[in-house]
């Protein structure tokens, strides 16, 4: 059995048809085939899939001007699906590739309401699978736009489970990242969203946050040599317009506290690794020796403070810190405390209230 469709969509102009009649630039027109997976136990269409295919051609059918902004409330895309035998493994837990799927298939939708065209997805940050979802689950999908760029924009998706009249859980959330292609293959440019006040701007602000992070460094794990102490090729952009990128191949090694009071200690210093000699690609810094000190003030505050001994190498990357010019302490921060909540069990003295 095979499933058919269909779409006419002209986005930008009327279109003469053979009979000489206009079409209005937003009507689109779909067909499908109702198969055996799109009926319920009567054999009659879900009202679910019939909807689904109704909010696919409602999207496809906006037509909006790209100078202006789009409210990012637009973009909203939410779906339900029921977690079936297929779905799931040998333990009726669900397939992950599946909640994957699901989860890009409705941020493809919350992404082609932006730019009224077929998004293509580039990357998928931060998906964590947070608990498990089961065969009789009700999943529910949620995407959003968070912000966009010049050529590109940021899609946040969540997804959360249910079955009968438990309350929701959190099962997985990723940020996906789309461009739209040109006809020569080329990312074009996209329209400027309007963010709705506060979720909205924070979602906003985070994803700028994010994109500054992703251009700010590179953190590569080379070397696990013991429970306590990692080795690192960190990547850093060039201060200068034209120069070349550096790379720093670092030592970080934590220390729990020994007695209450301690700080949290985590060290860094630059090694040298045969295996990772300097190449043409990147000049090599140096960092002496810097690191971060967290204090317990409170069961609900922590102290963190920063230290770095600066050579040459790494001054210009300070100045620019401490000038505002860089979001790479932010970064560091956030790597900190993403690091704490990774090591959760082994720093038992701090809570994720506390970071």
């Amino acid at each position: 059995m095979a499933s058919e469709s269909h779409f006419k969509e002209n986005l930008h102009n009327l279109h003469l048809e053979d009979e000489g009649h206009y079409r209005n630039p937003s009507e689109v027109k779909m067909s499908q085939i109702v198969l055996p997976c799109h009926a319920n136990h009567c054999r009659e269409l879900s009202i679910g899939q019939l909807l689904k295919w109704m909010d696919c051609t409602a999207c496809l059918s906006e037509n909006l001007d790209e100078d202006e902004a789009l409210p990012t409330e637009r973009t909203r895309v939410e779906s339900v699906e029921l977690v079936l035998p297929p779905h799931a493994n040998h333990q009726v837990n669900t397939f992950g590739g599946q909640i994957m799927a699901w989860m890009e298939n409705v941020a493809t939708i919350a992404a082609s309401r932006l730019c009224n065209a077929h998004p293509t997805l580039r990357t998928i940050d931060m998906f964590h699978f947070r608990g498990p979802s089961h065969v009789g689950d009700r999943l529910i999908l949620k995407a959003i736009v968070n912000n966009t760029f010049k050529n590109s924009m940021e899609v946040g998706v969540c997804a959360e489970a249910y079955y009968g009249d438990e309350p929701l859980r959190h099962i997985n959330s990723a940020f996906m990242t789309f461009e739209v292609l040109d006809e020569k293959g080329r990312p074009r440019p996209l329209p400027p969203i309007k963010p709705e006040p506060q979720e909205g701007q924070r979602r906003y602000q985070e994803a700028l946050a994010r994109k500054k992070i992703r251009l700010d460094s590179l953190c590569k794990l080379l070397i696990r040599v013991d429970e306590d102490d990692f080795i690192y090729q960190v990547v850093t952009p060039s201060v200068s317009k034209g120069g070349k990128d550096q790379d720093f191949i670092l030592l970080a090694s934590r220390r729990p506290p020994c007695d209450s009071g301690d700080p949290y200690v985590i060290a860094l210093r630059s090694v040298a690794l045969p295996t990772h000699p300097s190449t043409e690609e990147f000049h090599r810094g140096e960092v002496v020796c810097a690191g971060f000190t967290i204090y317990e003030v409170s069961k609900s505050i922590s102290k963190i403070s920063y230290y770095n001994q600066a050579s040459p190498e790494v001054l210009p990357y300070i100045s620019t810190d401490i000038a505002g010019l860089s979001s790479s302490f932010y970064s560091i921060f956030c790597a900190c405390r993403q690091y704490l909540l990774d090591n959760i069990a082994s720093t038992s003295t701090f809570t994720p209230s506390t970071l």
